[in-house]
């Protein structure tokens, strides 16, 4: 477990240098993102909780691929207005699970009015959004997409660091 905490506290470090020395630092501090909490999810909880900001939505499509593949998934990310006064337009940025590296931020700018991503995966995550230069955030966690294949979820419950170290604790106090 304490391995845990030191991959958990290494990621976080590394994803928060990424950040302010991204040529998005300024979006992405307008954006106040939480610290990360959760240790296997790391976007979750960082961009609001929410997928929608109206008029703005993030929503995701998942779509298995063919069992030659080298990854059993598709996602697809997608940041649309349902008002036609207020277009997506300009930089959309998504951050995608830690395990993704240098590549869990992608850039994307919107074309008529909508940004979209695709990428493979293996397992849900937590995705964050931010447009607007960071004043509109959202969040969605592909785990709860009522669409989501069932072997793409995860099944075990999101274990936040400090409750990680409160067990940890325990356990050393018992020895």
């Amino acid at each position: 477990m304490s391995g845990m905490l030191t991959d958990f506290s290494r990621s976080k470090n590394y994803i928060a240098a990424l950040e302010q020395q991204s040529p998005f630092a300024s979006m992405i501090q307008t954006a106040q993102p939480q610290p990360a909490q959760f240790i296997q999810d790391f976007q979750k909880g960082r961009w609001g909780g929410k997928s929608t900001q109206p008029p703005y939505e993030l929503t995701a499509s998942i779509a298995a691929n063919p069992p030659s593949s080298e990854y059993r998934f598709t996602v697809t990310l997608l940041v649309r207005s349902s008002d036609a006064a207020k277009p997506v337009t300009g930089t959309v940025l998504f951050f995608l699970h830690d395990s993704f590296g240098e590549d869990y931020l992608k850039s994307v700018e919107a074309t008529d009015g909508v940004a979209s991503i695709s990428f493979p995966s293996f397992e849900a995550f937590t995705v964050g959004a931010i447009l607007n230069e960071g004043k509109v955030k959202l969040e969605l966690d592909l785990n709860e997409i009522a669409t989501c294949p069932e072997d793409y979820k995860y099944s075990a419950p999101l274990l936040t660091f400090d409750e990680v170290k409160k067990e940890l604790d325990a356990i050393k106090s018992q020895q």
